[in-house]
């Protein structure tokens, strides 16, 4: 079904369930409508497997409501009430079974048993997963970097095939050009989004240049317009790629905003030393781009980045880190103290770099994004680990797709392919997969991962990422028994490939709610370009600033008082006249000390704890004043006799 087509004219499903005369609808199970199953939708949505032994697979019956109350089918419900019956209800900090009533774009009630109101559609999600929907923090749906190359996926087909997957809010790049303003590129994103997204969508803003008036727009963009989180590249030299000093400015702007620093990290002057290197030694195919940006310059990229953040104690947000090595730099700052989100990407968990050596150009090109994917295969299975563990926080996509014959214009240069692969439609089955049925990860771990954290960033939370009376209605009816295969042949979005074709997944969003509107039914995906709203994030998330301020309060730097006189008591100065065995700096020439041991006056220990030999405290002047006196301690000597002077023989005077 065309995502143009208008509501009113939209057919209904096959699996649509079937109205009776009575307004009570029987739904189509196996025995129903000539489905073995429900996953079995093939021209719909996915292949499923074929597994050696028959799925035990919850079905659908028949749904009557009590007194006989009407119910609608799915995709011409006019009262905007949904209720879900009978799910496990997960959030990030709890699983519960209940049921979910939904009115006019809001969840109204969660508890068992709740009553049916006339006129709901009744969702049955008995032995079925109800959790938020899933919030992609990094998509292209616009535009990307390279300006000459058009991203297949915009808003319309791209939140799309979010919807199939189970995301229900992106949250796409805005790139302005270097000296271009920031405002109009942002003025530009929402105005496409507004035309064509079928989903909510919150955007980020790069920022490729620092000045006063970029400075100034990105202060307009925080206040006015709903922007809690700006973008800086430390790559892609000579196009947005800022250097420290830059950078530091920014994070000190952004902190003073309330927002978030993003950061790609890598190491732009090294990649490009590295690609006029491999160039000029005849590595033109897609492999030069991944031996030009090796994991250490992506680790010293990340080391740098937080160390510049816990200097201005900014929140930081690290996108797509590729490697162990960067996820072992977040986890360090973290330990320090810094506020630091890593972000890894649905390909890095799932796929490894070694597609980039493939034979066939195309494919291998297809597999190009930065940071790059590894090539060592135990990769993705360390940073999976280190998203359960804590160390990593949310995962995004970073969709950005291109056709071939667009990726081809880099054929004879590596350095030209556009960069960019898919993955906004099968993020949430990704972390499932690896994480949950992998035994792994805990179901709150996920909804954390793929929904919660996110909305916290955006400071939407329980707004968004939250199945709670009040929440916005954006809720996934997770099947876990629908077995498939990930395929080009049967996704949802534009591209003509799929970097997971062929990966096995268990689990699929059989239903799910934006914006308390059904969506997808029964894995069909019923969707309208313009009806997703730009939201708004609000500044200083405490999900960061709780921290950044307990810090500040912390980290107050405390003046050393000091006094001329040299002491070895930190609580202020004491008597001179008992100061013997103190140290000075070499030339100190303030009061001389007392030996009590000799009855003489010296100059105190020097710096290095000893008596420098080349001072000396002979003096000619004798007792001065009535100090001898007033004191009690024996008056100067003009001399003294030395037993065994320095270079000299006992017995004569000094």
């Amino acid at each position: 079904m065309s995502g143009a087509s208008s509501r009113s004219a939209s057919p209904r499903p096959v699996t649509a369930p079937a109205y009776s005369d009575r307004r009570v609808y029987n739904r189509r199970t196996a025995n129903q409508g000539g489905a073995t199953d429900s996953s079995q939708m093939s021209s719909l949505m996915w292949q499923p497997l074929s597994p050696d032994e028959p799925v035990k697979e919850s079905l659908f019956v028949e749904t009557k409501a009590e007194d006989e109350v009407g119910a609608t089918p799915f995709f011409s419900s006019e009262t905007g009430i949904v209720i879900i019956k009978g799910g496990q209800v997960v959030n990030c900090d709890e699983m519960t079974v209940a049921d979910v009533l939904v009115e006019d774009g809001k969840i109204t009630a969660v508890g068992e048993d709740l009553d049916i109101p006339e006129g709901a559609t009744v969702i049955n999600a008995v032995d079925k997963l109800v959790f938020p929907g899933g919030i992609d923090t990094n998509t292209h749906l616009y535009q990307s970097l390279d300006k000459t190359a058009p991203v297949k996926d915009d808003f319309e087909s791209g939140t799309r095939a979010a919807l199939a997957g189970g995301t229900t809010m992106v949250v796409d790049l805005v790139l302005p050009e270097k000296g271009a303003s920031l405002v109009d590129a942002f003025n530009a994103w929402k105005e496409a989004g507004q035309d064509k997204s079928c989903c909510d969508f919150a955007l980020t803003v790069a920022v490729p240049h620092v000045s006063d008036g970029s400075k100034q727009e990105m202060e307009k963009l925080a206040k006015e317009q709903g922007v809690n989180s700006f973008k800086m590249f430390m790559a892609y030299k000579d196009i947005v790629m800022l250097n420290n000093s830059e950078l530091m400015e920014a994070f000190k702007h952004i902190k003073d905003l309330g927002c978030i620093a993003k950061v790609h990290a890598e190491n732009g002057d090294i990649i490009a030393e590295n690609q006029k290197r491999l160039l000029a030694r005849g590595v033109t195919g897609p492999e030069g781009h991944a031996l030009a940006a090796p994991e250490e310059v992506e680790e010293e990229a990340v080391r740098r980045a937080c160390t510049l953040a816990s200097q201005a104690n900014v929140p930081l947000y690290i996108c797509s880190p590729s490697s162990m090595n960067a996820a072992e730099v977040i986890k360090q700052f973290k330990e320090k103290g810094l506020t630091v989100i890593g972000e890894p990407s649905a390909a890095t968990l799932a796929v490894d770099g070694s597609h980039c050596y493939n034979k066939c150009w195309s494919h291998a090109a297809s597999f190009i994004t930065s940071p790059p994917l590894r090539d060592d295969l135990q990769t993705k299975d360390e940073l999976i680990e280190a998203l359960i563990d804590g160390s990593l926080d949310i995962v995004g996509s970073g969709h950005c797709t291109y056709n071939s014959d667009i990726r081809a214009q880099g054929q004879a240069n590596f350095t030209k392919i556009a960069k960019g692969v898919n993955g906004i439609e099968e993020r949430m089955a990704i972390v499932y997969e690896r994480g949950v049925v992998a035994n792994k990860m805990e179901m709150t771990r996920f909804v954390e991962v793929t929904s919660s954290a996110a909305a916290k960033m955006l400071n939407l939370y329980p707004r968004k990422g939250c199945i709670a009376e009040g929440s916005d209605a954006d809720i996934v009816i997770w099947n876990t028994n629908n077995l498939r295969t990930i395929s080009q042949k049967t996704h949802q979005q534009a591209a003509d490939f799929n970097i997971f074709e062929g990966l096995k997944v268990t689990g699929a969003p059989e239903f799910v709610l934006c914006g308390g509107q059904i969506v997808v039914a029964e894995y069909e995906v019923n969707t309208f370009p313009g009806t997703g709203r730009y939201i708004e994030a609000p500044t200083w998330p405490s999900f960061c600033y709780d921290k950044i301020q307990d810090r500040d309060k912390q980290d107050k730097p405390k003046h050393v008082e000091r006094t001329d006189v040299p002491t070895d008591d930190i609580d202020g100065p004491v008597d001179t006249m008992d100061t013997f065995g103190l140290t000075t700096p070499r030339g100190y020439c303030q009061q001389e000390v007392f030996n009590k041991q000799l009855g003489i006056y010296q100059r105190p220990l020097s710096a290095h704890g000893v008596r420098n030999q080349q001072d000396s405290s002979f003096s000619l002047s004798g007792p001065q004043g009535d100090r001898s006196k007033e004191s009690g301690v024996a008056p100067r000597r003009a001399t003294v006799k030395v037993n065994a002077p320095p270079g000299g023989q006992a017995g004569a005077f000094w």
